[in-house]
């Protein structure tokens, strides 16, 4: 971090009433960390779940990704409850084969339909799960397909005698795309100023397929230096997945008179599950400014002036901050109330 530690001399007198202002700033950090904290947050989701009233008190509920990517093969969880009042015999999911989306077992060939699930007897309260794989057709034009499903089961009235097969058809969407969907998220602070360090987080994360031989490469402008390495690179990011990456940024010491853009750009760069090379490109712009008296940076730490207080301090410790500066501080503090407090006795 930008800023030294300057602590205070051994044998000297603590700075009147430090614990206050110490609590003070130390509590600014606080804020700001947390304010940052709320822009940083992302969450993913890239799985669906879908429930259907089957009949006779049972419920079928699948997930599966929300997008898949043309060529690509997928799973998909069922699990079938039974929240009546009687068993359930042959509690059977079937798929059809072939078209778009259907069982990766199939083959995309034309047999007989491919069992899901094949539960037998599920008992009143009890429940069966089971996970199965599916292709998306390589020829498969972007879009909105279905996976065709058919739920049966038999009733066992008084849980002995079967009643006639109950059986409802289903469709299942499912997003194609034709290349896989990447989504490249950077954030980076509003404002910059100099003679600081801020950060810069980036995340790389895939919905429809997999990723393999992923490369990150950040890239500052003249006046900006990046802290570490400016390549990254992981060999898979999974589908539903994410490769995250903390990086930092430094402004050199120098006179800003004015305010410009910032131009901090993110390439990445993947091979796809079809074995072709693509690229995304990011650029965020944040805003080199002079620097006020008092700036919270990005990270939770305090500007006071040419002093810094790091996020890392506890509460109580001074982090380049003169036991002068507290006092100059203290005692026109002092002065104030003394002359209100003047007043009140002429009165």
């Amino acid at each position: 971090m930008a800023g030294g530690r300057q602590g205070r001399p051994p044998g000297a007198a603590p700075a009147p009433h430090r614990g206050a202002a110490v609590a003070v700033l130390a509590a600014a950090a606080v804020l700001a960390a947390a304010l940052d904290g709320a822009g940083w947050a992302a969450g993913q989701a890239h799985a669906e779940t879908v429930r259907y009233d089957v009949g006779d008190g049972m419920e079928l509920e699948v997930s599966h990704p929300g997008t898949v990517a043309a060529g690509s093969e997928f799973a998909a969880s069922f699990l079938v409850r039974n929240g009546g009042w009687e068993d359930k015999d042959a509690v059977t999911v079937l798929a059809a084969p072939g078209g778009s989306v259907a069982p990766a077992a199939a083959g995309g060939g034309s047999g007989g339909a491919i069992a899901v699930i094949d539960a037998g007897r599920i008992g009143a309260g009890g429940s069966h799960g089971q996970a199965a794989e599916f292709a998306a057709s390589p020829a498969a034009r972007p879009g909105t397909h279905y996976i065709n499903l058919e739920y049966s089961h038999i009733l066992l009235e008084n849980n002995e005698v079967p009643r006639e097969p109950s059986r409802t058809g289903l469709a299942i969407p499912i997003e194609v795309v034709t290349r896989p969907r990447v989504s490249v998220d950077v954030s980076a602070p509003e404002s910059l100023f100099a003679g600081a360090e801020f950060p810069l987080g980036i995340k790389v994360g895939s919905g429809a397929a997999d990723l393999s031989d992923v490369r990150v490469e950040i890239a500052a402008p003249p006046g900006v230096e990046l802290r570490g390495q400016p390549l990254h690179s992981s060999s898979l990011v999974e589908r539903g997945g994410a490769m995250e990456i903390e990086a930092r940024v430094w402004v050199p010491p120098a006179d800003v008179a004015g305010e410009r853009r910032v131009p901090l750009q993110v390439s990445v760069s993947y091979e796809g599950e079809d074995g072709e090379r693509r690229e995304e490109t990011r650029t965020v712009s944040p805003v080199l400014r002079p620097r006020t008296f008092m700036e919270l940076t990005g990270d939770g730490g305090v500007w006071i002036g040419d002093f810094f207080i790091a996020p890392y301090v506890s509460l109580g410790t001074i982090v380049g901050i003169p036991a002068g500066a507290l006092l100059s501080v203290v005692i026109r503090r002092r002065m104030s109330g003394s002359g209100r407090g003047g007043g009140g006795r002429g009165g």
